[in-house]
């Protein structure tokens, strides 16, 4: 298994995360933008289900 950071699309090193300082404002603002994904990708998944007639649980 590979793991890789990054910060804003620019890949960072395992050792630099310790000098990474995350405010709250950052914090509010990824889980917004997380939540707004899911939210689309819910919707693109039932409009896909409407149009072919098939529903998943």
């Amino acid at each position: 298994m590979t793991v890789s950071y990054s910060i804003n699309g620019k890949s960072i090193k395992p050792e630099e995360l310790s000098e990474i300082q995350i405010t709250k404002k950052d914090y509010i603002d990824y889980m917004e933008a997380m939540k707004q994904s899911v939210s689309n990708n819910f919707r693109e998944q039932e409009m896909e289900e409407q149009r072919s007639g098939v529903r998943t649980f």
